[in-house]
């Protein structure tokens, strides 16, 4: 169950661009995601597997949060503009 869940994750993710935006992040995900599908059927308690499932959920948070903050950026500098705008309004430069 939880190697689907990271499956729908990583899918989902590359889906986004992960790979041609962040390469270095997504294919370690990828790669990792390898080791721990090829690691758990038979060694599921082992070091082995506890570790690629660890690298594989580090570099799934870092692209994660990657895209909620490239996400936010568009937003936030056009608010920012609407803002500098507003608080200008009327000024002329002298």
């Amino acid at each position: 169950m939880e190697l689907e869940k990271a499956r729908v994750r990583l899918v989902q993710i590359l889906g986004r661009g992960a790979a041609e935006r962040y390469p270095p992040f997504a294919a370690v995900a990828l790669a990792r995601f390898d080791c721990w599908v090829d690691r758990s059927p038979v060694w599921p308690e082992a070091a082995e597997a506890a570790r690629c499932r660890r690298e594989f959920e580090e570099n799934m948070a870092t692209l994660e949060e990657a895209f909620q903050r490239s996400a936010l950026i568009p937003g936030l500098v056009g608010r920012i503009g609407d803002a500098a705008s507003q608080a200008t309004r009327g000024w002329t430069m002298s």
